[in-house]
This record gives C-alpha cells, sequence and structure tokens, in this order.
C-alpha cells in the first residue's frame, strides 16, 4: 500500500513567522474585536433591555386616634394584599396611565407589605426612569381616591419620598460581556491568521526546506542587524560588530562556491530569488567581500537593469560593500552602455548600467553583453551575477544560460514553496547547473534541536519598487531583531600583489 504523504507538520512552523505574520496582520485583529464590541452592544441594546425602579413606603394607620398598633399591623397586611391587588388589575393600570399623561405602559406595579410592620412599599418597573417616576408620581397623588372607599377604617401616608434605581435583566454585566466580547473577537481572528499562515506554505525551519523544496539547501544565513546610526543600514561583512553565526555562514558559503569552481571548472555564479526583498543583493555582495579576503580578481554584475544601480558613484543608496566606487572604464555599444567601477577599500569590481534601460532582457541576450561576459570570465576569478527576482521577470531565465552555476536565495516565511520549486525547475532546465538553496533571513524562537542547524537570521530590503507579478507581494519588511556582538572580521587584511603569484590569481 502507499504510503499517505504528510503535508502539514507542526515542526516545520516557527512561532517567529507566526507572530510576525500576525503582527503584520494586526489591523484585521483589531478590525474583529471592534466587529464583535459591535454586534455585543447590538445584542444587548435588543435582548437585554435595563429595568428602572421607582419605589415610595406608605404607613398605615387607623382613622381613629385610639387604635392598637396590632390594629395597624393587621390592617397593613390587609391593605398590601388588597393594594397589590388593586394595582395589578388592568383597569387601575390604564386609570393610572391616564393619570400619567402616558399612551401606555408595559412595566408592573406592585405594593408589599414588611412583616410586623404597618410599612407598604409600592414599587413601579418600566422600561425608562421617566416612566418609573412619572406612574409612581401619579400613584403618590391619587392613592387617596383609588383607596378611601375601599379600606375603610384604614388610612395611608406617605413615609418617604420616592427612590428611583436601575437594574440589568442581563446574567452578566455588560463590561464583562464586552470583555468576552474582546477575547473572542481577537481568539478567534488569530486563529484564522494562524491558519492562513500554514496555508501560505512558506518555508520557516530547515526541515520545510528539506522536505518542501525539490533542491538541495546549502545552509541557513542567520538574522543580522547594523546598529550604527538611527537609520537601519546593510549589514557588512567586514564591520567588527558582525555575529559569529552570520560571517561563519557566509564563509561557509564562500567554500562551496570555491569547492564548485575547483570541480566544474566554472566561476560564473548566478545568484536569485522568486521574489523581491529576500536579501539577494546583499547575500551577493557579503559573499564577493568573502571571497576578496583570499582571491584579487572578485567582480559583481549587477544585472538588474531597471533600477539605478547601487554601484554607481555618488550615489545616494547605501551598499553592503561601500560607498566608494570608481569607474575605471567605461563600455559603449550602440546605445548601451557598461561601467566597470572598482572599491578601493575593499578591492570588488562591479559592472553596471549607470541608466535604466527601457529593454533589458533584448540587452541581456543580444551578442554585445553574452561576448563582453565571456570576457569578463577569463579576466575574473569570480564572477557574482546578480539578476531580478525570478518570479518577476524574465532576466534570470536567460542569464542562466550564460552561468556555469546558479543558486536560489530563500528568505524564511516569504514565499510559497510551489513558486520556489517552479524557480528551481526552471533554473535546472537551463544550461547552467543548479547548486541548490540558501534559507535567509533565519530567526527562531524554538529549540535549537527542533530547528536543525541554525538559529539565526538576517534582513534585507530589495529596495525597489517592481511593477505587481505574481509575487510582487511578498517580504515586504521593515523591522527586524537585534544579535550580539561577537566576532572581529572588519580586521582582516586583503591580499597583496605579492600574493598574487602564489594564489595564482589575475587582476584584469
Amino acid at each position: 500500500m502507499e504510503e499517505k504523504k504528510v503535508t502539514f507538520a507542526w515542526s516545520e512552523l516557527e512561532p517567529y513567522c507566526l507572530l510576525k505574520w500576525i503582527l503584520r496582520n494586526l489591523h484585521m485583529v483589531i478590525l474583529s474585536v471592534v466587529f464583535f464590541l459591535l454586534t455585543a452592544n447590538i445584542l444587548i441594546h435588543l435582548c437585554f433591555q435595563p429595568e428602572y425602579n421607582a419605589r415610595v413606603t406608605f404607613v398605615v394607620a387607623s382613622r381613629t386616634a385610639y387604635a392598637s398598633a396590632s390594629l395597624d399591623t393587621s390592617a397593613a397586611n390587609n391593605v398590601a394584599a388588597s393594594f397589590t391587588e388593586l394595582l395589578r388589575s388592568s383597569l387601575m393600570k390604564e386609570k393610572v396611565t391616564s393619570i400619567a399623561g402616558l399612551p401606555a405602559f408595559s412595566g408592573t406595579i406592585e405594593a408589599t407589605n414588611t412583616e410586623n410592620t404597618n410599612l407598604v412599599t409600592v414599587s413601579v418597573t418600566a422600561p425608562t426612569a421617566r416612566q418609573a417616576f412619572v406612574v409612581l408620581d401619579a400613584v403618590i397623588n391619587n392613592y387617596d381616591d383609588i383607596t378611601g372607599p375601599i379600606f375603610g377604617d384604614a388610612v395611608i401616608n406617605v413615609l418617604s419620598s420616592p427612590n428611583i434605581s436601575s437594574y440589568s435583566t442581563m446574567p452578566f454585566s455588560e463590561q464583562r460581556i464586552h470583555q468576552m466580547a474582546i477575547l473572542l473577537g481577537a481568539a478567534l481572528m488569530i486563529a484564522f491568521l494562524v491558519y492562513m499562515c500554514i496555508q501560505e506554505d512558506t518555508v520557516q525551519t530547515e526541515k520545510a526546506a528539506d522536505r518542501k523544496l525539490d533542491g538541495k539547501l546549502l545552509l541557513s544565513v542567520p538574522h543580522e542587524r547594523s546598529t550604527r546610526g538611527r537609520k537601519r543600514r546593510p549589514v557588512r561583512l567586514t564591520e567588527p560588530t558582525v555575529s559569529f553565526g552570520f560571517a561563519e555562514s557566509i564563509h561557509r558559503l564562500r567554500a562551496k562556491i570555491e569547492h564548485q569552481r575547483q570541480d566544474a571548472d566554472a566561476n560564473t555564479f548566478l545568484i536569485t530569488s522568486v521574489a523581491e526583498h529576500e536579501g539577494k543583493s546583499l547575500l551577493v555582495e557579503n559573499l564577493a567581500l568573502s571571497l576578496a579576503l583570499r582571491h584579487r580578481a572578485v567582480l559583481i554584475v549587477d544585472c538588474d537593469l531597471r533600477k539605478p544601480s547601487r554601484f554607481q558613484s555618488g550615489s545616494k543608496r547605501k551598499n553592503a560593500a561601500g560607498s566608494a566606487w570608481k569607474v575605471e572604464r567605461e563600455y559603449t555599444a550602440g546605445e548601451y552602455r557598461l561601467c566597470l567601477a572598482r572599491n578601493p577599500q575593499t578591492k570588488l569590481y562591479a559592472l553596471y548600467s549607470p541608466k535604466q534601460l527601457k529593454n533589458p532582457s533584448e540587452f541581456l541576450t543580444s551578442g554585445i553583453f553574452t561576448d563582453f561576459l565571456r570576457q569578463l570570465t577569463h579576466a575574473f576569478s569570480f564572477v557574482l551575477i546578480d539578476t531580478p527576482p525570478l518570479g518577476l521577470f524574465s532576466d534570470a531565465e536567460l542569464l542562466a544560460d550564460l552561468s556555469g552555476t546558479s543558486m536560489l536565495v530563500v528568505r524564511q516565511g516569504v514565499t510559497p514553496a510551489p513558486a520556489i520549486n517552479d524557480a528551481i525547475d526552471t533554473l535546472r532546465g537551463s544550461k547552467s547547473r543548479f547548486l541548490g538553496c540558501v534559507l535567509n533571513d533565519m530567526r527562531t524562537l524554538l529549540p535549537e534541536s527542533l530547528t536543525s542547524s541554525y538559529g539565526y537570521g538576517y534582513g534585507y530590503g530589495y529596495g525597489s519598487h517592481y511593477s505587481s507579478r505574481s509575487y510582487g507581494k511578498y517580504g515586504k519588511y521593515g523591522k527586524y531583531g537585534k544579535y550580539g556582538k561577537y566576532g572581529k572580521y572588519g580586521k582582516e587584511t586583503y591580499p597583496t600583489t605579492s600574493t598574487a603569484g602564489k594564489q595564482k590569481e589575475e587582476e584584469p
């Protein structure tokens, strides 16, 4: 019998991703709470109306001055019973309502006798305080006319002024019902958001990546945030405050690339992602920085030609490899122009277009770019091609045929697994060798044993505004966590010209 395929496992859910998903949709929780509060108020006013009670105390006395107290008490009991029956009758209600000047009265009128006393309490219950007071006032002002012929020797006098109070017919207080509505509304919406997060089918842990993705998981890159300045900047591998886990993951990825170059004799590496805001460009630049610690000729090819390049001299956009880029050469072919810039601080090279191209796909597939890229592969030791998101444009698919190796950057909890697998199939269908996936921006609240190797992550925004397409909505994050200060990778020295011969590297 064929074993049933497991489609969901709680171990593949990361509480941090669930919490982030709920916070991103916090407005839905608030709207749900407001809706339940309004619904509770409507039900309260429709089903549980408050009632108002007005009461006054009468004293029953004999008309003769020398009557005994026992006679008054006995008369009070008889008066209370008769007065109650009298006020309950429909004729008396109509008379009192008419005297009070009300069109109708839906409340009750009762009279009770305090035990072993000559006191009679008359209470009026009505939906409004005004009705209760007006009816009771009519009883007080006209009780002589109502009871005179009936009680004979007994006389009734008002002992105290009327007292009006309110109470509710609800089984709980209104405040308690509001609290229950808030808790129920928030709980139901949070449960719905958790269900939607599960249905998104994103990759949140390494175990999920191993099961959901059709490609090999190379490694996980931890979360890292720059602590310099008020504005959050992409973190550099060479900063002294960079964490050990982040730096080590970049160096491990560098080692895999170096081994791949030796095995396949290919030095061109295409790095792409499915959606924007997955940290692809930052990963490319930090990987280049790691390669620059051991090799001299490292080139970043910025093939995202739909936006101004971050490598331009004087660009306002800050990048992980530094902003002091100096143009060394310019290449022109008709209307197309490319610039080769060098960063004196990091010894990195970058190839970019100084202006936005209207039809980048036509340029990338032209013989001009193909021939030029072939020349660069002979001049540089490592060529890292940074492409636009594969789920938005076809540029990465076209460039994959020109590269020796391709990799896919997958940010934690951003892109659905089916979309990632489609991108993997696209890269495998190209002429390049698909190396695997890098699980990016890893953060966890679970124990390390449940999430496999790493419990870190780092954040980075893609920083561009692409036109809307299939996966353009993913990965809009603005706040990232803080990580400790470990390691001092900013003190490594770059290879000098004296070691160039030993490393057999070639300066372009």
